[in-house]
């Protein structure tokens, strides 16, 4: 092609057609132009499908992640109310007089099993170094770095201070009282059969009644705030799942 436009070139100067020659050699610069412009047109067309195919997968990473979150903090939301319902049982127990039972063991065990369920982060990370303003939607933008920052942290401050807490004023007075109280550090509660050394004694023991308490009022504060985070993950989810429906 390049050979083709300089024989055309030289013809017209050898035939000494300098009039046409200018005329077409401004055309072959135009025609060069376009085709550098048509070359950085497609190369910007495949960058952006690119890009596209990129912010898709993100958006999808985020979506998977807030399912498998929103799924393991049902879970807690349900054993935290098992674990709140084993604290009243045993206090009705108590205020009723009823004698010890082998159930009771079970109770004396969940009353103090305590779960929590915090947000992946790393989808997120990933999502944010890229730069989260390829999300168009400003309440979807906003509700994600809110459950995955703000929520997220605040979610640990609770927990932090109920395991401080249960650590250094429940532990010392339940391996007083029970048999068997195995403290598994790891998973942030008491396991083990949990037989009490003298069950009328308990009964009448002011601070066991106190923690039974307090772990009420911390499971209820702890399950309603999961119940407000699991229905903003809800959201995020429809949010998500329709935004990758529209790539």
């Amino acid at each position: 092609m390049i050979k083709f436009f300089r024989h055309i070139r030289k013809q017209l100067l050898v035939e000494n057609k300098t009039g046409k020659y200018l005329k077409y050699a401004i055309g072959e610069i135009v025609l060069v132009m376009i085709g550098i412009l048509l070359a950085l047109q497609v190369n910007n067309w495949n960058e952006d499908r690119k890009s596209l195919k990129f912010e898709k997968r993100i958006l999808i990473d985020l979506h998977n992640t807030i399912i498998d979150d929103y799924t393991s903090l049902e879970r807690s939301i349900r054993e935290n109310e098992l674990s709140k319902n084993s604290c009243e049982i045993i206090l009705s127990h108590f205020d009723d007089n009823i004698p010890y039972n082998d159930s009771l063991a079970f109770h004396f065990e969940n009353a103090h099993l305590r779960w929590k369920s915090s947000a992946t982060i790393s989808a997120y990370e990933r999502a944010k170094s890229y730069g989260l303003d390829f999300i168009k939607d400003d309440s979807t933008r906003i509700l994600l770095t809110k459950i995955f920052v703000g929520n997220n942290n605040f979610s640990e401050t609770l927990d932090e201070r109920e395991a401080l807490y249960f650590h250094n004023s429940a532990v010392p007075i339940l391996t007083s009282l029970f048999k068997s109280t195995e403290v598994a550090l790891s998973k942030e509660f008491i396991e083990g059969n949990h037989i009490p050394y003298d069950y009328e004694i308990l009964k009448e023991n002011k601070e066991y009644r106190t923690i039974l308490k307090t772990t009420v009022g911390y499971r209820k504060n702890t399950i309603s705030w999961m119940n407000y985070r699991f229905r903003q993950m809800k959201s995020l989810e429809t949010k998500l799942k329709r935004t990758i429906d529209k790539m």
